[in-house]
């Protein structure tokens, strides 16, 4: 990825546009479109001089911090299946360059890029993955036993962080759902370990009733970044004056660990497909 072009009172990491300064973050596949037949691919690799005899575009969704508009777009490489270190050695990673931004809220931290493939065996692997999100029926499953999900009902609902901590191979971790606000912004808060490079990361709830099941896809938020605060030893967040009279008190404060990720909200169909058209 390339310098942040953002202007400078969006984000902090405008001061670094003008720079080539590399970033790493989290993304994960929101959508593919239907295939386009024997038209000019758009690929960084065809750059719009190959035929090819069909062609797919696919929406990448991530931070709008990671990638703020299509000139980083175009800057930015998406590597697939980077799930350990053995992936670079035996080809199974495959990486995709940036074509445009097709949305983007920077009010949510969210947003929606685009990059085209035409190789049909990566296609088969994005579908086969796809399909056990879209396709696959839920089923009830009991993580209790491995300390996970806590047995008592009326417990927050445990999540899922799937990242790239600092560019690094897939590491998934695990917490519990804190708080969540939709007054004004839908975000919710969690407990789950996160580094940099896990901004854009999809955050995973589960629900404990399936019949409020909805598509985990397009539920899931992006990870957008964290912060410490103060607890106890025995955990629980602090205020001011517990903290003041922690400290009267002679009691030990430790800092956890708290993250946020914003809601998309909608689903693909809200984005015009033009970036195929175009050829």
């Amino acid at each position: 990825m390339d310098s942040y072009q953002s202007p400078a009172d969006d984000d902090e990491l405008s001061k670094y546009r003008g720079t080539n300064l590399l970033r790493s973050g989290t993304g994960f596949i929101w959508g593919v479109s239907d295939p386009v037949y024997n038209k000019p691919c758009p690929c960084g690799e065809c750059g719009g001089k190959v035929i090819r005899p069909y062609i797919r575009k696919v929406d990448i969704r991530t931070a709008c911090h990671v990638v703020y508009n299509t000139e980083e777009a175009s800057k930015t490489a998406i590597d697939l299946f980077y799930d350990d270190q053995q992936c670079l050695l035996d080809g199974r990673m495959k990486t995709l360059d940036g074509r445009q931004m097709i949305k983007s809220r920077f009010y949510k931290d969210s947003c929606l890029m685009a990059c085209v493939i035409h190789d049909a065996e990566l296609d088969e692997r994005i579908n086969s993955a796809l399909g056990c999100w879209y396709y696959d029926e839920p089923t009830p499953q009991d993580f209790c036993n491995i300390g996970l999900v806590s047995p008592v009902v009326n417990a927050s609902h445990p999540i899922l962080v799937i990242s790239h901590p600092h560019g690094q191979p897939k590491r998934i971790t695990a917490g519990h759902a804190i708080h969540q606000d939709n007054t004004t912004k839908p975000v919710l808060k969690y407990d789950a370990d996160t580094c940099p490079g896990t901004s854009g990361a999809p955050v995973i709830v589960f629900d404990r009733n399936l019949r409020e099941f909805r598509n985990p896809m397009f539920l899931s938020r992006v990870h957008c970044g964290g912060y410490v605060g103060p607890s106890t030893e025995q955990g629980g967040q602090l205020n001011i004056f517990q903290r003041l009279f922690n400290v009267l008190w002679g009691q030990k404060t430790i800092l956890d660990q708290y993250n946020y990720g914003h809601e998309w909200s909608v689903g693909p169909e809200e984005f015009e497909d033009d970036l195929l058209r175009k050829g």
